[in-house]
């Protein structure tokens, strides 16, 4: 009788020892593996899957092979530039990303100004393009129920040019405890600063006749007290485009709200509304994320 205790004892410790296993392996198991390649490759990216999600595209390229995981990086578009254009015309940002772990995220915005609905005079031809509402609540929810991906025990971070960068910040305000830091390059992030900005007037209608959604809606700096996630900004001096003081302004607010040592400006002088800019930016925003990486 009591070998016989002994022998089930020796065999409940062997169960939990396999169950304590199983547990250890899959916390620490990798982002699950991504389906084969489906499309042509854009220079820059090695590997990539195509998902279509809620009736838009998003591209996912994920780590290079054999390089360790390290978290999950949204790169938004500007107005009307192709998914992958920073991966091709600025290819270091993709190659360095995913060569130190990256995963990459990029939604197809087309034409999209990252805003939260349309409005009676947002044009009608505008309209097929995605609202920000698609990304943080379709896009983000899909990857993470289905691949196990943008989960909050994650390292996320967003990367945003141009409009994408007025996105960037936006999506930072949507979700303030899901990213450990963000970039924002040549945006703009108070529109009523820039009244004649035909995309914004196509998007909300004239400053004039709609001032309280110029002012309250979409607007960086009217929630600037909710400012919560630590920001890389740049913007060149020479910049024809996007008004270099529209992220002067958005740093000078960011100091008298947020912790300084979480925020970092760049503002070369001779750099302009460009690729060449842009892709000068790559060294020192992969730093700033790694400042801020959690696990």
């Amino acid at each position: 009788m009591r070998l016989l205790f002994f022998i089930v004892l020796i065999s409940f410790f062997a169960a939990c020892e396999s169950i304590q296993k199983q547990e250890v392996e899959a916390a620490a198991a990798p982002v699950p593996a991504l389906i084969p390649d489906t499309m042509p490759l854009p220079k820059g990216i090695d590997s990539f899957m195509t998902l279509n999600i809620a009736g838009h595209a998003v591209d996912i390229a994920p780590p290079d092979s054999g390089v360790a995981y390290r978290g999950n990086l949204i790169i938004l578009q500007g107005y009307n530039f192709p998914k992958h254009d920073w991966c091709q015309k600025a290819p270091e940002l993709c190659r360095r990303a995913r060569a130190e772990g990256y995963l990459l995220i990029m939604p197809e915005m087309g034409r999209s100004l990252y805003s939260s609905a349309f409005f009676a005079e947002t044009r009608n031809d505008m309209k097929k393009y995605p609202l920000r509402t698609w990304l943080v609540d379709s896009v983000f929810s899909y990857l993470n129920e289905r691949h196990n991906i943008l989960q909050a025990r994650q390292n996320n971070y967003i990367l945003g040019l141009s409009t994408g960068a007025h996105g960037a910040a936006l999506i930072a305000l949507d979700r303030p405890n899901l990213f450990n830091a963000i970039a924002a390059l040549s945006g703009d992030y108070d529109q009523t600063k820039i009244p004649n900005d035909p995309l914004i007037v196509m998007y909300y209608g004239n400053y004039k006749d709609n001032t309280k959604r110029w002012t309250e809606v979409d607007n960086v700096l009217w929630q600037i007290k909710k400012w919560n996630t630590p920001i890389y900004l740049g913007h060149g001096q020479m910049d024809k485009v996007v008004p270099p003081a529209q992220t002067r302004l958005f740093y000078d607010s960011l100091l008298l709200h947020f912790d300084n040592a979480k925020v970092q400006l760049n503002e070369p002088k001779t750099m302009a509304h460009d690729y060449k800019y842009w892709g000068s930016e790559t060294e020192a925003v992969l730093q700033f994320f790694k400042k801020f990486q959690q696990n």
